[in-house]
Formats: C-alpha cells, structure tokens, sequence
C-alpha cells in the first residue's frame, strides 16, 4: 500500500518535471507584487519561479501549465469581485 502510494506519487512529479514551462504576467492593485513572491513560491513546481516588476507592480510567473490555469481562475475571480470586496474592507 505504501510502495503504491509511493510510486503514484513519484510518477505525479515526473509527470509535472515533464510538462512545458509557461510563463504569465499579472499587474496588481491591491497587493505589492514583491510580497506576494515568497507565497506564490511555496506553490511552485521546482521548475517554476515567480518574480516581482517592483516599477509596473506586475508578477511574471514562470512554471506549469497547470498552476497557470489554477492562477488564472483564482485571479480572475478575485479581480471580477474587487468592487464587492472593496465596499465589504470598507
């Protein structure tokens, strides 16, 4: 069982090490994109990386596919229910 589990697993990773790499840009409003580095990392791929435009306040995220769409869904969601949000902090 746990040889099993064990192999799943190892074969997610090289399945994910396999995959092409893409890379996204995101410009951020309410948030500074150099602080939001370190926890996008932590979701990463070892062959992902995140980096900070600190001048335009942009993520450029280089990695899977599969985090992009993740990324993508997530941050669209955020940017759609901004105004909801914005009157909720408020």
């Amino acid at each position: 069982m746990k040889r099993e589990a064990d192999q799943n697993r190892e074969l997610s990773k090289a399945q994910a090490e396999a995959a092409d790499v893409v890379t996204t840009t995101r410009v951020l409003s309410y948030a500074k994109a150099e602080d939001m580095v370190a926890t996008l990392k932590k979701f990463l791929s070892s062959r992902g990386d995140v980096l900070a435009d600190v001048r335009s306040n942009t993520l450029i995220i280089r990695t899977s596919p599969a985090f992009c769409r993740c990324w993508i869904t997530c941050y669209g969601s955020w940017t759609r229910n901004r105004s909801k949000w914005k009157s909720r902090l408020a």
